[in-house]
């Protein structure tokens, strides 16, 4: 008996392993009774790659499209096959009219395909075959009905099994430990993509925390059962009325509005039900080669359901922690297998960005040291507080007062802001036309070593020192160091510092530098953000108003590596940005570019 021939085209990455899997165990169980190629979107690119797969596809028995929009030459490939007098069966998991008048098969044979390959799994592949096979090769095998998958659980390696909150807790809980809930798409835990889930709860772990990982899928997805982003909470995020995570790591793609009720806003719901963090990790459809080689960043195909979409819902948004990975061509189907492949660094940075953010619920107010940084461009002490369409200084003062009003450690509340600039300008601020340098730091509010900083320079990677080298010199430099010293302007009070954004470059050409996409920061800036994370150790940072220079230092567009400087200025300090509401741009730039959250 001849073979069944099958040809598989689908755009649902997640479909092809459990396919690969189905084959093996049907070839082990019955012998060679499938013959199959299967192909993804990027299998077809090539017109080489196209023939190869045609010349199958024109002899098999039947061609299954299992579709998320049309591969490449979709069109062409379906008036093939209809020449060549070929069944088709082309679907998606949301039922197209379109699909179903392309598709030959009949009606009930359509149904039946299409709750196989909707349901996926290698069990449901795995029937799918034998099916195909009574269909088309006149056998009797015996075939289950199409069965659905689990939709929602809680995943995590050291178990074998899909555990209930009760049982996960008993073995993963400390009620003490800081809790950071992940949750995901059921199609990664089906498909056993899986390798970035585990190395985000191993970092979180290695960090002493506790991890609830969570699968689940849409609640409009027309094949689930579709319990919604309110229930899943409920579940696993909330035990006896208390919300169990201080943080959640979301790294479902688009926003989560497709997850809620039509009537109900995703914003509402994470502050009602859950009012914490949540941090958007990003999935890149790049490959890591390719991310890491472009100034942009992401690609424009990563952008909505990455950047966008959950930027609507509130979420933090922070690195790509894992690449589109190809595996080697399978030599029994002819099609590369497609996985997310963690990237070490950046999952690194993740989790040390959401255990500062968790420690915010959990840190007495009293012991909280907060930074609040007034922009200062250009560097001079009367734009100190400069932002558009904002008073800065009434409005640190009003923070400064709300700070203290809920147990913050502030030792005094100036008058005015007008008095509070007074104050500032009592110590070292970034204006160098009328005071020596000797002066300088005789009023600096804090000083660090240049052994220290040489310390901190040499953490940084090698192409980020070069950089700073070749612009300014061997550290510490020369911009703010009085006798081997790098100077630090602000003031302190109680647990506060207020300071002032160090200048961007050299006062002789600021506006040159200000908004240069290549020249990196100078030593003093780096030092200065390092000495208000390491040496005053501020949980939480301010930037006050529209705009900063953070943001707009050299580095990718969005979707920072460890060699861009923002990323590496900002470290992993929880940073909270008042900003004007009618400039999206510029603040989404904010956004994106400093893991901020905004207050518009």
């Amino acid at each position: 008996m001849k073979p069944l021939r099958l040809a598989y085209v689908t755009t649902y990455i997640h479909d092809v392993e459990p396919l690969i899997l189905a084959i093996k165990s049907v070839k082990a169980r019955y012998g060679d009774i499938i013959d199959a190629q299967i192909r993804t979107g990027e299998d077809l690119v090539s017109d080489e790659d196209m023939e190869d797969f045609m010349r199958f596809a024109e002899k098999s028995h039947i061609a299954l499209f299992h579709l998320m929009g049309e591969p490449p030459g979709f069109n062409k490939i379906v008036e093939r096959l209809k020449r060549a007098g070929v069944p088709i069966f082309a679907g998606t998991s949301r039922y197209s009219q379109n699909l179903e008048a392309i598709s030959t098969v009949p009606r009930k044979i359509y149904e039946t395909i299409m709750n196989y390959t909707n349901y996926s799994e290698a069990r449901n592949f795995t029937n799918l075959i034998l099916f195909l096979a009574n269909h088309f090769l006149g056998t009797s095998y015996s075939v289950n009905p199409p069965k659905k998958p689990l939709w929602c659980g809680i995943y995590h390696p050291d178990f074998n099994f899909t555990p209930t909150l009760e049982e996960y807790l008993a073995k993963k809980y400390s009620p003490e430990r800081l809790t950071v809930g992940i949750w995901f798409h059921q199609s990664h835990w089906q498909s056993g993509d899986l390798t970035f889930v585990d190395s985000i709860i191993r970092e979180l772990e290695k960090h002493g925390a506790n991890v609830i990982p969570v699968f689940f899928t849409g609640l409009g997805d027309p094949i689930s059962e579709g319990y919604g982003l309110e229930w899943i909470i409920e579940k696993y995020f909330v035990k006896d009325g208390r919300v169990l995570v201080d943080a959640v790591v979301s790294l479902v793609m688009f926003s989560l509005s497709m997850y809620t009720q039509q009537d109900m806003s995703v914003a509402s719901l994470l502050k009602e039900r859950l009012n914490v963090p949540v941090l958007k990790a990003v999935l890149t459809w790049n490959t890591q080669e390719d991310w890491l080689s472009s100034t942009q960043g992401l690609s424009p195909i990563d952008l909505p359901p990455n950047i966008v979409m959950p930027e609507f819902d509130g979420n933090i948004i922070t690195v790509p922690i894992a690449a589109k990975s190809f595996c080697e061509r399978d030599p029994l189907t002819g099609t590369r297998l497609i996985k997310f492949a963690p990237i070490p660094d950046r999952v690194e940075k993740l989790v040390r960005l959401s255990l500062n953010w968790a420690k915010l619920k959990r840190k007495p107010n009293s012991e909280k040291k907060v930074a609040i940084i007034f922009h200062n461009y250009p560097p001079r002490n009367d734009t100190i507080g400069d932002a558009f369409g904002l008073d800065s200084s009434e409005s640190v003062l009003n923070i400064i007062r709300e700070l203290k009003i809920r147990g913050y450690k502030v030792d005094c509340i100036p008058e005015s802001g007008q008095k509070l600039i007074e104050t500032i300008m009592q110590y070292m601020t970034n204006d160098r036309r009328w005071a020596s340098l000797k002066e300088l730091s005789e009023r600096a509010v804090a000083k660090v070593s240049a052994s220290q900083y040489l310390e901190w320079f040499r953490e940084l990677p090698v192409d980020v020192q070069a950089k700073m080298e070749k612009q300014w010199g061997k550290p510490p430099g020369k911009l703010f160091v009085h006798e081997n010293e790098i100077l630090i302007a602000g003031a302190i009070n109680g647990n506060i510092f207020i300071g002032l954004q160090p200048p961007r470059g050299f006062l002789e050409d600021p506006s040159s530098i200000y908004h240069s996409p290549d020249i990196p920061p100078p030593h003093h800036y780096y030092a200065y953000y390092r000495w208000i994370r390491d040496v005053f150790k501020a949980d939480v940072i301010f930037h006050i108003g529209k705009h900063g220079t953070l943001e707009w230092l050299p580095g990718k567009s969005v979707g920072l590596s460890a060699s861009c400087f923002p990323d590496l200025v900002i470290a992993d300090m929880p940073n909270i940005y008042p900003y004007i509401i009618n400039n999206p741009g510029e603040g989404t730039q904010a956004k994106r570019r400093s893991y901020c959250c905004i207050i518009d």
